[in-house]
């Protein structure tokens, strides 16, 4: 599909309202599809996005296979982090922004900027089940270095590239620029931002 609906608003609600048993995959299998709605409409419908890319032709069996075998699997969805920041902290960037289902045998690692921050929740849904956990580290096991801000910097302009900030697409414009101006002054605030951010600027 390229992602063309008369009534996409229409579409994501009824998308969200199926019952738990039933799931939504979308396939774009053209460039000058609509790429945000497709993979917003997969999250709705607590099912996966796939972008069969014309010029990988070769990888077009693996992703369809792996598609069908999410069909198979019961998954996580509704997912979200919070982030739990004390000292009045606040202005955490996390990436992916929003959280696609996650399937059983696949993995999402979430990374973030959190000021004042040792624990988050986990909160999801597993059919009619909720979830809700909690992850914390303490102030001894705390360590520095670049390796986890180089990856989150390249996780955060990753989502902002490819990523969905948010279901409605003006509102995911709207918070695509927002990002941009997070990503800019980066790589003289955090020197891991630069290997990344020669785009930005163009």
């Amino acid at each position: 599909s390229k992602g063309g609906v008369t009534q996409p608003a229409l579409t994501l609600t009824l998308a969200g309202a199926l019952p738990s048993n039933i799931r939504l995959f979308t396939v774009l299998t053209s460039d000058g599809g609509n790429k945000h709605y497709l993979q917003a409409l997969a999250k709705r419908g607590g099912g996966s996005f796939a972008f069969l890319d014309g010029r990988e032709r070769g990888k077009w069996k693996t992703k369809v296979t792996e598609l069908h075998e999410k069909c198979c699997e019961p998954a996580l969805d509704e997912v979200q982090l919070k982030w739990n920041m004390y000292n009045g902290g606040d202005g955490a960037a996390q990436a992916p922004l929003l959280i696609s289902s996650l399937f059983n045998k696949h993995r999402q690692i979430v990374y973030g900027y959190v000021p004042h921050c040792r624990s988050a929740s986990l909160l999801a849904h597993l059919g009619d089940q909720y979830l809700d956990t909690l992850v914390s580290v303490e102030e001894l096991h705390v360590k520095e270095g670049s390796l986890l801000h180089t990856l989150t910097a390249k996780a955060l302009i990753e989502d902002y590239v490819n990523g969905v900030m948010n279901e409605d697409q003006r509102l995911h414009e709207a918070q695509s620029r927002k990002r941009k101006e997070e990503i800019s002054p980066c790589p003289s605030n955090h020197p891991s931002y630069r290997p990344f951010t020669s785009f930005v600027a163009r």
